[in-house]
């Protein structure tokens, strides 16, 4: 990509950040609310809580590389300014939602699954600014 970063190429639009956020969003709630077994979740205890902090970090990353290819100039952008600091809300209350929904479809709400959800937000948006904000910007010319 010769000095170009994933998420600035030309063929990343915002639209493409966005369908991937979709894509992941949808994948993440069917996962999040599939009936479990009667034995339990397979695998080692509290795992599903590494599913929970990985699925909101990614979606929160994607969030933020929406924000910042929507933006004229990312790199003067932070996240305390209110675009992020909506999407950091809606993730938030998504999550809650999230849990609370849960026993809908046999699931239990936990505290400790919300709390992971929280810790992989914050994750997110922490790399995603790291890792958008830093990016190299794009040649201007051609």
């Amino acid at each position: 990509m010769s000095g170009r970063s994933l998420l600035h190429a030309p063929h990343w639009s915002s639209t493409t950040w966005r369908l991937l956020g979709l894509g992941h969003l949808t994948g993440m709630l069917i996962a999040l609310h599939m009936p479990l077994p009667q034995t339990g979740m397979p695998g080692p205890d509290h795992v599903d809580k590494i599913f929970h902090v990985t699925a909101y970090a990614v979606l929160a990353w994607l969030c933020v590389a929406v924000l910042a290819t929507g933006s004229a100039d990312p790199s003067r952008v932070r996240l305390w300014q209110p675009p992020y600091r909506r999407w950091l809300w809606a993730l938030m209350l998504l999550g809650l939602a999230d849990e609370l929904t849960q026993p809908l479809t046999g699931r239990t709400a936990s505290i400790w699954d919300y709390l992971c959800d929280l810790m992989g937000i914050c994750a997110g948006m922490a790399s995603g600014s790291r890792t958008v904000f830093a990016a190299p910007r794009p040649d201007n010319h051609v």
